[in-house]
């Protein structure tokens, strides 16, 4: 059913300010970096192990157009595949919707051979942050692979911020910005052209951030990244929530 009618993503104008063409043009935007980036084989295999194991998930990313342009910073999307989700994916158990928009964290796995670890993370001990154990038995169970695991952390963060907010009447506009980037400078820029100070107040931004670690240390230190929501979307095929635990199959 899934490979004959693919679920998609269509824009559509949510005010007076955007056309039916920009919609359209962010459909055309979205589907060729879906395409053209690894969305179709990482939708497919998050459903294919929904099927088999009660989950699947892809991991939502970003990266350069052209990593050899240092002047060039467009970015566009990039969707990962993730093997084995439903072992590998952990989100804080405390949250209950489906689609995790209420988890705080997400944490996820990857399995490295120890010749593959040491080419990767040279002079680090190869420690695994976490093995995970699974009762999903597969037909290959004499088969068994010393892995070393990576943890990949994302953590979200609310945090206050003082902003200045700016009104252009003649493109019937506003704007915010950090307080502590309103230089004079800036000021002066602005009001070139035609932005006028409203009020100073205080906003609470959700943030990102991100960590890499090993059973010893941190290959990364959290650092904010891009976006306001964790990178990680779930696929269940059955999932319940019974005496505070989940379930899924």
């Amino acid at each position: 059913e899934w490979t004959k009618n693919r679920a998609g993503v269509i824009y559509e104008p949510d005010d007076m300010a955007t056309t039916d063409d920009d919609a359209k043009l962010l459909t055309g935007v979205y589907r060729g970096d879906f395409r053209e980036n690894g969305g179709k084989p990482a939708q497919d295999n998050a459903i294919f192990e929904a099927a088999a194991c009660g989950m699947g998930a892809i991991q939502v990313s970003e990266q350069f157009v052209d990593e050899e342009d240092p002047e060039n910073e467009n970015q566009e999307i990039t969707f990962k595949t993730l093997h084995c989700a439903y072992d590998t994916v952990m989100f804080e158990a405390n949250a209950k919707e489906a689609n995790k928009s209420d988890a705080r964290w997400c944490t996820k796995l990857t399995g490295f051979t120890p010749k593959a670890f040491k080419a990767k993370y040279e002079g680090l001990a190869p420690a695994s942050a976490y093995a995970p154990s699974s009762d999903y038995q597969t037909s290959f169970d004499w088969y068994s692979q010393e892995l070393i695991y990576v943890a990949e952390r994302w953590e979200i963060e609310k945090k206050k911020e003082d902003v200045s907010v700016y009104q252009n009447t003649k493109l019937s506009k506003i704007k915010a910005y950090p307080k502590k980037d309103v230089t004079e400078d800036v000021k002066a820029e602005l009001e070139a052209f035609g932005w006028e100070f409203v009020r100073d107040r205080k906003i609470t931004r959700q943030v990102v951030m991100k960590s890499i670690f090993t059973g010893q240390e941190f290959i990364q230190e959290p650092k904010q990244i891009s976006g306001r929501f964790l990178p990680i979307i779930p696929f269940y095929a059955y999932r319940v929530f019974v005496d505070g635990k989940e379930h899924t199959w």
